[in-house]
């Protein structure tokens, strides 16, 4: 999925691509790419969610890519909320490496990912992106905008 416009600014709300407040099992979050304006891209809190699967995901670090309630950025969200989870293979533009998991790509913007033309919409991964094949099945990190074209019958 391409979720572009997740705006807290103009529809209201957190502006975050995903808020999870627990006690959900086995959730796969796999190869999106996610333009939103709120200070995470995943905010969790409640209680802890087990089976977490997030990977070939792009999302921006607006402040924080991933938090949760009364946690730290990052890794620490990540051990308090989402304990054995897995979070691979995708792209965190602007967050600190250090601060949260290995075998990611940090970019220091969205603008340094590679898409084909960012300011126009296209949000496919150029052939010159550093993340083309950088996914877990050796395809482009993110959305496959092309799949869901030919499965929809759409043009984006």
């Amino acid at each position: 999925m391409a979720a572009a416009d997740l705006s807290g600014a103009t529809y209201g709300g957190s502006g975050r691509f995903l808020q999870i407040g627990g006690g959900a099992f086995n959730v796969t979050v796999d190869h999106n790419t996610v333009f939103q304006d709120g200070t995470s891209a995943l905010y969790a809190y409640g209680v802890q969610m087990t089976g977490f699967v997030f990977t070939n995901n792009i999302v921006p670090d607006n402040s924080w890519a991933i938090m949760g309630d009364n946690a730290s950025p990052g890794n620490g969200a990540i051990a308090m909320y989402f304990p054995g989870s897995t979070f691979a293979d995708g792209i965190f533009a602007g967050s600190p490496p250090a601060t949260y998991p290995p075998n990611n790509y940090y970019p220091a913007s969205m603008s340094a990912v590679g898409f084909v033309n960012l300011a126009g919409g296209n949000y496919r991964l150029s052939a010159a992106s550093p993340y083309v094949a950088g996914a877990t099945d050796g395809s482009p990190v993110g959305c496959n905008i092309d799949a869901i074209n030919a499965a929809t019958g759409s043009t984006y």
